[in-house]
């Protein structure tokens, strides 16, 4: 957790070839103007070079289109695998 509550993010478990996000959150007073794009970014970087991941799995419930479409523009695919609680998974090869 960083700061005020404007952003942010919790790696839920490091497994030896993938690590997950389970949520990765920026206030709405902050949204749309690139902070969390630049913030997923220092994220994939940190991820790559401290952990050895080949994989970053993110979730996100399947009516956040926005979220969605985050994801989908730094390079995260859907894996089709839905979580009991309604989470879409999204993965990023990092290799």
């Amino acid at each position: 957790m960083l700061g005020d509550n404007s952003l942010k993010f919790k790696f839920i478990k490091h497994f030896k070839h993938y690590l997950y996000i389970w949520r990765f959150m920026i206030a709405d007073k902050y949204q749309s103007q690139g902070y969390g794009r630049e913030a997923m970014k220092l994220v994939i970087q940190h991820v790559k070079s401290k952990f050895n991941a080949e994989e970053l799995i993110v979730f996100t419930l399947p009516q956040n289109k926005d979220a969605l479409e985050f994801y989908r523009k730094l390079g995260f695919k859907p894996t089709g695998r839905k979580l009991a609680v309604g989470d879409l998974e999204l993965r990023l090869n990092l290799k």
